[in-house]
């Protein structure tokens, strides 16, 4: 409900577009220390107590953004909110990929991208019209923090009963050994989405800024683009199982890191409404790869050191693309956005260069 509006609950808060820049890289500086240590506790003690202590820390730092008087309050709570995905990611790639056998990864992945998406559908409309109805976007996104902090709550409570109670009897070894055992089709892979999600990270934060700010799209409005890009998600990853059996995987993720390389211009070059509606479209091509790729990971990665080399993946991608938040803020006060979004997407394009020419075939991946 309230997530897609965070920047624009920071600019309430007395934040300028700096201070989202580096919101929106030290999202990714915890993401970069947290993923690791998630995929070290996911190894040696199971999925469950990883999942658990990722939430615990998460509803922390909604208490926190809930009561924070001022942006640099909110800044207080990010080290524990992004505690959830850091943690969240390995963890469910590992229940996912232990759970089914190779062949039915890329189908069980898209159904959980599926159903992971329908609140991700029917949320921002409600934040939207919320926050519209309220006619004050702080008072709206601390009603939606309100309600997340009571969701994620129960989910701890949930979480406490499920999955596996035993912890995962797994070699555990330094981040230089874990490195050195990582498929090179994994390494080849990362190579490619560094550039890629440095594009998407540029504009990160700013996108919302441009449609409200400079477009003056109305909070429901932008609530719609949001629960457009879920609904494209959902649809695409629907017969996703049937599409990888014909072309492929590769194919399937380059399709998502074009879109992710093109969404920031679309939305800056949108002259109307209709023109953004369609970014949000090619934003959720871009979200349905997520199934893909962690169906590629999840081949791609050992067994006997899933949870590890999955944190070390996403630790390495998130200090990869760590300044880019921060220099998209820095080039949208000094320069113009204009500059900001071009830059992404020369990254997004390069990065799909990259993982064409490069990255793992399809083949590599089901040989696993």
């Amino acid at each position: 409900m309230w997530f897609g509006f965070a920047p624009e609950y920071l600019r309430a808060l007395g934040a300028g577009v700096i201070a989202l820049g580096l919101f929106s890289s030290l999202q990714d500086f915890f993401e970069a220390i947290y993923h690791y240590p998630g995929g070290l506790l996911n190894d040696r003690f199971g999925v469950r107590w990883a999942l658990v202590l990722a939430n615990l820390a998460a509803a922390l730092g909604y208490f926190i953004y809930l009561i924070s008087p001022h942006f640099t309050v909110v800044f207080l709570g990010l080290p524990f909110v992004m505690a959830w995905p850091a943690f969240v990611l390995p963890s469910t790639i590992d229940l996912l990929g232990e759970s089914l056998p190779l062949k039915d990864r890329p189908a069980g992945f898209a159904l959980q991208a599926v159903i992971t998406k329908i609140p991700g559908l029917i949320a921002p409309l409600a934040g939207g019209v919320l926050i519209s109805l309220l006619g004050n976007v702080e008072l709206g996104v601390r009603v939606g923090l309100g309600l997340t902090l009571l969701a994620g709550l129960f989910t701890i409570l949930l979480q406490s009963m499920g999955y596996q109670p035993s912890p995962a009897q797994r070699q555990i070894a330094p981040p230089a050994a874990v490195w050195r055992s990582m498929n090179i089709g994994l390494k080849r892979l990362l190579a490619s989405e560094i550039l890629v999600r440095y594009a998407e990270a540029l504009t990160r934060m700013l996108i919302v800024v441009y449609a409200i700010g400079t477009l003056k799209m109305p909070y429901w409005g932008f609530g719609v683009m949001l629960a457009t890009e879920a609904a494209t998600a959902m649809f695409v990853n629907g017969p996703l199982r049937r599409i990888m059996a014909s072309v492929g995987q590769k194919p399937i993720l380059l399709a998502s890191f074009i879109s992710t390389a093109l969404f920031p211009m679309t939305i800056f070059l949108a002259p109307g409404w209709g023109w953004v509606w369609f970014g949000f479209v090619l934003a959720g091509v871009r979200a349905s790869g997520s199934a893909t790729r962690s169906a590629i990971l999840s081949a791609l990665t050992e067994p006997e050191r899933k949870g590890q080399q999955l944190g070390l993946y996403e630790s390495l991608l998130s200090l990869a693309i760590l300044p880019a938040g921060l220099a998209g803020g820095v080039l949208w006060f000094f320069v113009g956005p204009w500059l900001t979004f071009l830059l992404a997407l020369v990254s997004g394009l390069a990065g799909c260069a990259v993982y064409w020419l490069a990255g793992p075939p399809s083949q590599e991946v089901r040989d696993q």
